[in-house]
């Protein structure tokens, strides 16, 4: 007698963190075009990269003063990943994508980094599409601080609330 493989997973999440991110949300959508089994349930995102055309103005405020990552950083990194790519492709900048019917989403940001406006407007355009969205904005945060868990209360508080949205995703809350 024949046993049946198991087809694969039935519930998945995608989760990343800046450029990371805005493949994870990329990846998110693509799969939500697709008749798929395992269609996804949940995505978290930590200060994801959505818009490589820079409309944001946190990109250019003198104000922001983010420790980790520059305008002139990240507009070296959009050209040599672009190349001669739109920069209003969503593959690129998910940001300019269809976000209908995308899974619910949780996004952390934090006030002091380029990215925050990012994580702003596909908040927007995302709850605007009908996504149930979660926007978590961190004070005096920077870029992706959620890595250094170890010295910051705030990391730790940001991936408690990840793990509950995560297990909340999972049990079908």
């Amino acid at each position: 007698m024949a046993v049946a493989e198991p087809s694969g997973f039935d519930r998945i999440v995608i989760v990343g963190d800046s450029a990371g991110g805005g493949l994870t949300l990329v990846t998110l959508a693509e799969l939500t075009k697709k008749p798929h089994s395992a269609a996804p349930i949940a995505g978290v995102v930590f200060s994801p990269w959505v818009d490589l055309a820079f409309t944001g103005a946190s990109m250019k405020d003198p104000t922001v003063v983010d420790p980790l990552i520059g305008y002139d950083y990240l507009q070296d990194c959009a050209r040599k990943y672009l190349g001669v790519a739109d920069t209003h492709d969503p593959l690129a900048s998910p940001l300019f994508g269809d976000l209908r019917d995308l899974p619910p989403l949780l996004i952390q940001v934090g006030t002091d980094e380029r990215l925050l406006d990012d994580a702003k407007q596909y908040a927007d355009r995302a709850t605007q599409a009908g996504v149930s969205v979660e926007l978590e904005i961190f004070e005096g945060m920077h870029h992706v601080f959620q890595l250094d868990v170890a010295h910051l209360e705030g990391s730790r508080v940001a991936l408690e609330r990840a793990t509950r949205f995560l297990r909340n995703a999972f049990d079908g809350r």
